[in-house]
């Protein structure tokens, strides 16, 4: 959902408090750092008693609103107004188990038109004044990152995440094992090697060229910490 129309926004949820204060999550401190540079917008939440019904973003604000209310200020960002909305339900998570799903609703206010220049000579003050064009509700799908989301992914082939390893050499296999180590769900990695990653050595190692010059443990160590803080 682009906020500016050159670029596309990624929103991520970083704390969630119900209407007491009490805080219900928060995102660890490791995974933050990757976003520490962002904006920071506070979104009003909702949870829905029953499964959501309505498919469209329009459907589930409208529902949202009747159990909250209206959304108090909007958010401004490039010259844009909009309103956040955070709505959890209960949804079927396998045959079996039923848990929680989330969504996070944008709803872009329709942008002031200044009135015509018949308009603005009217007599009448409602026609001379700017106008708001009709709002868009987008719905932004939502992903889990918890340590047992991406487990239950993985199936049989997941390490314990009580295991630690060292990894000795991070060249062009030891990277990719660095990579799938930390996406098996391990709790610790140690990776040794005191070689320097250089350009030829791109066409078969799992970095990019922004880790060149770097030694290939760091370099190892900093992807597998991007896919698993």
């Amino acid at each position: 959902m682009p906020l500016r129309e050159d670029a596309q926004s990624l929103f991520v949820i970083e704390s969630v408090t119900n209407h007491a204060g009490e805080r219900l999550f928060r995102m660890p401190a490791p995974v933050r750092e990757h976003y520490k540079a962002a904006a920071e917008w506070t979104a009003q939440w909702t949870h829905l008693p029953q499964p959501a019904k309505a498919s469209t973003g329009v459907g589930l604000w409208s529902a949202s609103e009747e159990l909250a209310g209206p959304h108090a200020q909007p958010l401004s960002c490039n010259g844009t107004y909009f309103e956040l909305r955070l709505v959890s339900f209960p949804e079927e998570h396998s045959q079996t188990t039923t848990g929680t799903g989330w969504v996070l609703l944008v709803r872009e206010l329709g942008r002031l038109h200044q009135p015509s220049r018949k308009d603005s000579k009217s007599g009448n003050p409602a026609r001379r004044a700017p106008r708001r064009g009709q709002p868009t509700v987008h719905l932004v799908r939502a992903g889990r990152i918890g340590p047992a989301d991406m487990k239950a992914r993985l199936g049989t082939s997941s390490l314990p995440s009580s295991k630690r390893v060292l990894l000795l050499g991070a060249g062009a296999v030891g990277s990719v094992i660095a990579d799938q180590l930390a996406r098996s769900g391990i709790l610790g990695l140690t990776v040794i090697d005191h070689d320097v990653l250089e350009p030829g050595n791109l066409v078969r190692h799992a970095n990019n060229l922004s880790f060149v010059g770097t030694y290939k443990s760091g370099a190892a160590a900093s992807l597998a910490l991007q896919v698993n803080p």
